[in-house]
């Protein structure tokens, strides 16, 4: 499996890690990163977004190459909620 990821300097780099904002996947839950890994083996991470909702952590997690999901979004528990 691979997940990775060519930063531009105004982007942070899920993998590699980065400039600007958004998360490190070293810094995610293992259970989302799991859920990627899963849900998007060969797809490259372009942007991963932590969003807060009150006490619920959700991560929005884009994908730079033209994969079938070009877009997840996870709970902080691993669970799939979405994908476009």
């Amino acid at each position: 499996m691979r997940v990775a990821v060519g930063a531009s300097p105004d982007a942070f780099g899920a993998v590699s890690g980065g400039a600007v904002s958004g998360v490190k996947f070293g810094d995610l839950p293992v259970n989302v990163a799991n859920t990627i890994q899963q849900k998007a083996p060969t797809s490259e991470v372009a942007f991963i977004r932590r969003i807060s909702q009150g006490e619920k952590i959700f991560y929005d997690v884009t994908f730079k190459d033209g994969a079938q999901q070009s877009e997840m979004f996870i709970a902080e528990d691993g669970t799939l909620l979405s994908k476009r």
